[in-house]
């Protein structure tokens, strides 16, 4: 079988391409071959997937790298990417985490995208595909989920992300607290008066022997439906 390689695909098109595999419970090569298909072979008429040999399904079940964000959040990631190709940086780090996003949501803190930017050292890499994130940017990300867990809000946003950023010993951090950022806005807790969840969700910490105190403790309280979050399940391809 051939082999197709893509180079310079914009990022915003690669993200609608990789949220569509996952949507058809594709990887990105079979729902690429799909698309071909549909557009040189079956034109017009109506689409009909096909087997392609060698290429396996995505895994049922199995969560996309962000699939408890909020499409903007997304973007903001997005936006991080691009941020760091421009930049010259063969990392994504917290620092473009934050231009992310303060260029979806202007309106968090007292803090611009240009105000960022004017921070940072341009370098010269050249990266090419999905730029690799630093640890403190995966940890961000982390406190991210953490911060929306507690708050009992069902997805990640822009606002959960930038706390995240705060909460780290990072490039994205230290430009927060030098710039010293007013986060009270973001940090509001949920309104008194709102009905809880439908369900609650726990992030379990530490390892397995730590989590049956956690689970009884949860058990504890209730809830009839409960669902069991990894902190890493959002970087689990």
């Amino acid at each position: 079988m051939a082999t197709l390689h893509v180079r310079n695909v914009p990022d915003d098109l690669y993200e609608l391409l990789r949220e569509r595999a996952a949507a058809n419970d594709r990887s990105i090569g079979a729902e690429t071959c799909q698309l071909l298909y549909e557009r040189l072979v079956a034109g017009g008429g109506r689409p009909r997937p096909f087997a392609i040999p060698g290429l396996r399904r995505r895994p049922v079940g199995r969560p996309g790298i962000f699939s408890r964000f909020t499409p903007e959040a997304r973007a903001a990631v997005v936006v991080a990417q691009t941020e760091a190709r421009t930049l010259g940086h063969g990392h994504l780090g917290t620092e473009h985490l934050l231009l992310g996003v303060l260029t979806l949501d202007p309106t968090l803190v007292q803090l611009t995208a240009d105000d960022v930017r004017a921070t940072l050292t341009p370098g010269d890499a050249h990266p090419s595909g999905r730029i690799p994130f630093t640890p403190e940017a995966k940890q961000a990300l982390e406190l991210a989920l953490r911060e929306s867990l507690t708050r009992g809000d069902a997805l990640i946003t822009p606002r959960h992300m930038l706390l995240g950023i705060a909460a780290t010993d990072s490039p994205g951090g230290e430009i927060l607290r030098a710039a010293e950022v007013d986060l009270t806005a973001a940090s509001q807790p949920r309104p008194v008066g709102l009905p809880d969840p439908s369900f609650h969700v726990i992030l379990l910490d530490g390892e397995a022997a730590d989590w049956e105190s956690q689970l009884n403790a949860v058990a504890a309280l209730g809830y009839e439906l409960v669902e069991i979050v990894d902190r890493r399940a959002i970087f689990r391809r």
